[in-house]
């Protein structure tokens, strides 16, 4: 399908671009999207007028000279530490006029009475890198280096820490700042009749948008056997092979599009060639887009190119 498509290049460069994008929102200038009120309001349904950003809890890991960030997945958090490390962060961070809060153990939310005046790198561009060129810049970055050295210090040897390294667990060593923002007041989803997804910023904007939302099903037949056959217009987010690509994870990589082909691909592939699907948009997450018909199907001529040559 990849070789025989049409495919256009754009200038989303993220997950989190391309999905603002597809909602009729791009970035603003310099500063962030504001992921972390639309995954609020996925996470704990609340529509937040306050300016909020994430800051979830990671652990960072000395490799030569450099500090690796790897996130919550690795962590395993339980709700008890959870509530007693938020409580002893909060102790520090409403002296800065904040208030954190942990509706699920893995997202956590700073809330600010003002914008703070710096530009983050979103986790899922940090994840498995060194953290040091990704820290917070802008007017106020210094100012929130100094903040998150003080979260650090305060966290390194709290009891919820000592117990992890005790049992050999990874400790929640840092925080990770971004996505910050207010509640936008609109999103466009006109072009969407249904959006099958369980990822909490996809869940976010449908919610803010009031779109039509479903659960991501368990393959292609399971979608197809739905009523996306009565037409319309339809956006399925895959993102099984996130953490692979952000970790380098060779091996889990492959297994994973192994699996996307059998149960998803292979059965579009199926729609489009009956005209069961008019047409089917393949995005990436690093601005590229293939559309595939059944009349670009019939392009014998176009050599069958492998995988990793799409890979690159």
């Amino acid at each position: 399908m990849l070789s025989r498509a049409n495919r256009i290049d754009t200038k989303e460069s993220s997950l989190e671009m391309l999905l603002f994008h597809l909602f009729g929102r791009d970035g603003d200038g310099p500063h962030d999207l504001p992921v972390a009120p639309l995954t609020l309001l996925s996470d704990s349904g609340e529509k937040t007028d306050r300016f909020c950003m994430r800051a979830d809890p990671v652990h960072l890991r000395p490799d030569q000279s450099r500090l690796l960030l790897f996130d919550a997945g690795v962590l395993d958090l339980e709700p008890d530490e959870v509530k007693a490390l938020v409580g002893s962060i909060n102790e520090l961070v409403t002296q800065w006029g904040g208030h954190l809060e942990a509706p699920l153990p893995h997202r956590w939310y700073l809330f600010l009475p003002e914008a703070p005046g710096i530009q983050t790198t979103p986790l899922t561009q940090a994840m498995g890198r060194d953290v040091g060129p990704l820290l917070p810049t802008g007017p106020a970055g210094q100012e929130w280096h100094a903040r998150l050295n003080e979260i650090q210090m305060l966290i390194h040897d709290h009891a919820v820490n000592c117990a992890r390294e005790q049992d050999g667990r990874p400790t929640i060593n840092s925080l990770w700042f971004w996505g910050g923002g207010s509640l936008p007041e609109q999103v466009d989803s006109t072009r969407w009749d249904c959006l099958w997804t369980d990822h909490p910023l996809l869940t976010g904007l449908a919610a803010q948008a009031a779109a039509r939302q479903a659960g991501c099903p368990q393959d292609g037949d399971e979608w197809l056997a739905r009523d996306c056959r009565q037409g319309g217009s339809h956006l399925i987010l895959l993102d099984e092979l996130e953490r692979a690509v952000q970790y380098g994870d060779i091996e889990a990589w492959l297994e994973g599009v192994e699996q996307l082909e059998r149960r998803w691909f292979a059965p579009l592939h199926k729609a489009v060639a009956d005209t069961s699907l008019a047409t089917l948009d393949i995005r990436a997450a690093d601005g590229r887009k293939f559309r595939i018909s059944k009349s670009a199907l019939r392009r014998f001529w176009r050599r069958k190119r492998q995988l990793k040559e799409f890979a690159i």
